[in-house]
This record gives structure tokens, sequence and C-alpha cells, in this order.
């Protein structure tokens, strides 16, 4: 079968001219997106117009191909699928469903969150245990007054609260008041002025004048200033050092162009195990964007930046040509893709080719 015989027919003729549209466009609106954003008038309405001309060109190939291409065309082989043709198809759609899977939700990870009960009353008690660490533990102890042997009120200021409320003293407390007052007279003396501000805690006396406690007696000092003990919890572990940034990461580091080649591979599954021209024009659609518009990308990306020197030197647009010139790692590669969803990827291969091989 000659070549000049596909390129002649009608429906394979329309379904090319509707993906040389589609590529096309893209690269003539992308070019000029400042030029239309200013045009337009903002950046909602050239998204709006793009994904408007983008919809009509992929609609009018999907009519071409349904009304003139479906099962038309030039026979591409006769009889049962060669099975180096089945053998290729698998292998270009594996390819194209694993890079998919990547960009998909984990399925273990769902399926993990799926059966996982948490017990509400555990959470909350675990919780709220957790808000304070075993190590903070606080130990708080008071002074007790010289004067009478009672403990401090709860606000913290030694004074009594008739003191504190300005109210005369009790007749029981004048007595114990002016011993006391008498036997600390000479510390008082070497203190500093009665008109030292309140303490902090809002007594408002200061904290040497209450109950005649001087700042001179040792004795006096052990007592009131006794403070809360409290046993700090241990310090933070060292901040972790930087590691370096990858510039590519899981099925990146495959092609920069994940989505495109994906679609492309895939589509290129198609088209090998195609019957009809027309199922081989279609199905190479998507193959033609990914290498046309994903090299636009990158002109356009280096242009502004997007894409930097770093970037583009250890990462390929083509897919395995950076794997295959040693700049990216195979090993990193397998690590990181997700293997769950790559099996199931690999299983709709599998279901498609015995699918081609049964009918």
């Amino acid at each position: 079968m000659l070549w000049t015989e596909v390129l002649q027919h009608k429906g394979v003729r329309m379904v090319a001219l509707g993906w040389s549209s589609f590529i096309a466009e893209n690269v003539i609106v992308t070019s000029n997106r400042d030029m239309i954003i200013a045009w337009l008038g903002d950046e909602k309405s050239y998204a709006t117009c793009y994904g408007t001309m983008s919809t009509a060109c992929l609609t009018a190939t999907g009519i071409a191909y349904a009304r003139h291409a479906r099962v038309a065309g030039p026979v591409m082989f006769i009889g049962a699928l060669p099975p180096g043709r089945a053998a290729m198809a698998w292998v270009l759609q594996s390819l194209g469903f694993v890079g998919l899977s990547q960009l998909a939700p984990p399925l273990a990870g769902r399926a993990t969150a799926m059966n996982e009960v948490i017990p509400e009353a555990t959470t909350s008690s675990s919780s709220s245990a957790a808000l304070v660490p075993p190590s903070a533990t606080v130990e708080k102890t008071y002074p007790i007054s010289s004067a009478d042997g009672a403990k401090p009120p709860a606000s913290g200021c030694p004074l009594p609260g008739w003191m504190r409320a300005g109210r005369a003293m009790p007749k029981d407390h004048q007595s114990q008041a002016e011993q006391h007052a008498a036997r600390t007279q000479h510390t008082t003396e070497s203190s500093s002025s009665p008109d030292a501000p309140p303490a902090a805690d809002g007594c408002p006396m200061p904290r040497w004048a209450t109950f005649g406690l001087g700042r001179g007696s040792s004795k006096a000092s052990e007592d009131s200033k006794k403070i809360a003990k409290v046993e700090e919890p241990p310090p933070p572990p060292p901040a972790p050092e930087p590691q370096p940034v990858e510039l590519a990461v899981g099925v990146e580091r495959v092609t920069r162009h994940v989505s495109f080649w994906c679609l492309g591979l895939a589509g290129l599954g198609s088209a090998v195990a195609a019957r009809h021209a027309g199922c081989l024009a279609m199905f190479s659609g998507p193959a033609a964007v990914a290498a046309i518009g994903g090299a636009h990308q990158d002109h356009r990306y280096r242009r502004s930046g997007q894409l930097s020197p770093e970037r583009d030197a250890v990462t390929s647009g083509v897919p395995f040509v950076a794997l295959l010139t040693g700049r990216q790692s195979w090993e990193a590669l397998l690590a990181e893709i997700d293997r769950t969803n790559a099996a199931a990827a690999v299983a709709v291969a599998v279901t498609l080719a015995l699918r081609r091989s049964l009918f």
C-alpha cells in the first residue's frame, strides 16, 4: 500500500486538517498572548477565547473522524493483527497510561483512608494530651507571711485583703504588726525610697515594704523571693539542613511535558494497531500535538524565564532522552513512581491488548 493512497482519502485529509488547525491555533494564540490580553482587556477573556477556539478545533476533528474516517480509508494490514504491531501497541499504551496514572491520586492511599477508623473519644483525649508535653510540669511555691503565718491571697499579692481594699487594720492584727515593725525597723531604714513604684503583680505597695520585709533581711529575702519553679520543656531539635531542590521529580525525569506525551504515546499505541488509515490519522494526532506543542512551549518558557537553564539542562522534551543520556537517574525514577497506580495502568493496557486480539 502506498502512502499516496492514504493521503488521498477524504477522511484522512479532514482529520489531518483538524489536528493541524488545533496545533496552529495553539501556537499562534500562545505566541501573541500579551497582545491578545491587552486587546481583550483581561486574562479571563483571553482564557475564554483560547478555550473556545481549541474546543472548536477539536470538535471539528471529532466530527470529521466520526463521519468520514472511522473504519474507513485504505487498509493497513490484512487478517489478524501482526504480533509485532500488537506488542508495540501494548508497550506504547502501557507507557502512556503509566505516565497518566502518576498524575492521578494514589489508589493505595485512598483505600487506606477509607478503611481507617479513628474513635472520636480517643482522638479528643490524645489531642488534648498532646498539647501539654510531659516535661512541662509546673511546681509553684508561695512565701509565708512572717507576721501571722498565713498564706498570701490567691492574687499573688502578699498584702492581706483589708490592706489591699484600703480598710483599717483589725484590732487583733494591730498588736502583732507593731511588734513585727519594731523588730524590722533597722531593715526598713536601709531600704529604698518610699516612693518606689508598686510591684509588678498589682500589689498597691512596693514589694520591700509589704509586711515590713526589708531588702537587707536575708531570711525575709529567702521567704519573699521564692518564685514559681517551672521546669521548662527541652529545647527543640536543631533545624535540618536545607536539601537541594530537585529540578525534576517522578515522571518529569522522563519528559518535561508529561500530559502531552502521555496522551501522545497512548494515541500512538492505538494508531499502530489501527486497521484503517482513518483511525491511523486520528490516533496519531496527539503525538503530533506533543511534539510540536512541547517544542513551542519550551521556546516560550526559555524566552520568559519559566524554564530555567538548570532545569533545561537536566530534563528533556522528548521522552527518555534525559534518561538515556545520563542526565537523569533510572533508580530515582523507579523509586518515585506510584507502583500501585502503575500496575493499574498496565492492567488497562493488557485489557485493551486482549480485546484487540479477540475481536
